[in-house]
């Protein structure tokens, strides 16, 4: 009789210790998913807040360069709408060089067209000269770089078979510049000489 009890309380005493260990392994792992989750949230709500942060900071950053292009565009603005401070006799000066220059290299015995940085140079005594030109010319249309340079060449006065010499291109093509230079501001066709007529205005 003693001997069932005792293994009564046995079996009672190891079924306890069973639950016990089940419900702190059920606790644990409660406990773990509960952490697991913890860090997720965790981990997602301190990457929206990086990119929150990075948003702000670029758009930030865009701002300040969209201002900076703003003013540069404003200073570049108002240094070829601004009137020139310089004396008639300078522009003039300024103008003889030029012109100096176009003769030595239609008169020379080689090369007699502009390269690249002889137009860079011309077009900086050009501006002093003709401030506005420029400016207004491009307040017409959207205009190619040969196509400017022939204007630039005509508002100098030259002849179309010399601006053909210079700029490098055929008799033909200038003319075909102007022509339809002038339908593009005009909406209608014109001859070329219709167009230096707009040139010589500007």
């Amino acid at each position: 009789m003693n001997s069932s009890r005792l293994y009564i309380m046995q079996d009672f005493t190891y079924a306890m210790s069973l639950y016990d260990y089940n419900e702190y392994v059920t606790k644990s792992q409660k406990a773990q998913t509960d952490r697991n989750k913890a860090l997720t949230w965790l981990f997602v709500t301190l990457m929206a807040l990086l990119l929150a942060v990075g948003s702000i900071f670029y758009l930030i950053s865009l701002y300040k360069r969209k201002q900076r292009d703003m003013q540069t565009n404003a200073k570049l603005l108002e240094s070829l709408t601004s009137p020139s401070q310089l004396s008639t006799d300078h522009k003039e000066a300024i103008k003889g060089k030029i012109s100096m220059r176009l003769l030595e290299l239609l008169n020379g015995q080689q090369k007699n067209h502009i390269n690249d940085s002889e137009w860079n140079e011309l077009i900086s005594d050009f501006q002093v000269v003709y401030p506005d030109f420029l400016l207004k010319l491009n307040g017409l249309g959207k205009f190619n770089t040969s196509e400017m340079r022939v204007f630039v060449l005509i508002r100098m006065g030259l002849t179309p078979r010399d601006v053909s010499t210079l700029a490098n291109i055929s008799p033909q093509a200038v003319s075909s510049i102007r022509s339809r230079a002038y339908k593009k501001i005009m909406h209608q066709k014109g001859s070329p000489a219709q167009m230096d007529e707009i040139l010589m205005k500007l």
